[in-house]
């Protein structure tokens, strides 16, 4: 039956990694029931976690032993295991990136986006924050509003004051965030 292979397929074979058996035996079921049309799509399931899996071996085999990954390195892998569902490891990866001295405004944009995303929230504060601090006065107002946001989705309503006052001096006709600002204040 499909559900039996599907269900081998996932319960054993993905589980010890063996990748190419379980192709084989999809295959072999697309060729029996080609009008069946949960096939290719599961096929497309397990070749998508081999590939990050194997992705996942090639960026940890280049991290020298005792050391983090940079930071490039660290987002990759970080996003890899969300993808694979380990949320814990994307947020381990991510978080010693915020001490790396090579770290760019943009890397902890990018962190924290990936971070709050992650609902790791006191780790997407410490990311925007070295944003906050270290942010152009001419900055974009979509990037406000999106430092606004991760500040107010970690519950962070004081923090949320600079980049929405900042925002609304670029658009002043956002009355929703007029409003935001104003519930801060209440």
């Amino acid at each position: 039956s499909p559900e039996a292979n599907f269900r081998m397929v996932q319960d054993v074979l993905l589980r010890q990694n063996r990748y190419d058996e379980a192709l084989d035996i999809i295959d072999l079921f697309i060729a029996a029931d080609p009008n069946n049309d949960r096939g290719p799509g599961f096929r497309q399931f397990v070749v998508d976690i081999r590939d990050r899996q194997k992705r996942i071996g090639e960026l940890i085999a280049a991290i020298p032993p005792g050391q983090n990954p940079d930071i490039p390195v660290a987002r990759e892998l970080a996003a890899l295991y969300r993808d694979m569902g380990n949320t814990e490891a994307s947020v381990r990866l991510l978080l010693p990136c915020l001490s790396d001295p090579k770290l760019t405004v943009r890397d902890a944009y990018e962190i924290a986006l990936a971070l709050d995303a992650l609902k790791a929230t006191a780790g997407a504060v410490q990311a925007i924050d070295i944003v906050m601090a270290n942010l152009p006065g001419n900055a974009p107002a979509d990037l406000l509003l999106n430092i606004a946001r991760i500040y107010a989705n970690a519950q962070e309503p004081q923090k949320m004051i600079t980049p929405l006052t900042r925002y609304l001096r670029q658009r002043p006709d956002d009355w929703q965030a007029w409003t935001d600002l104003a519930t801060i204040y209440l």
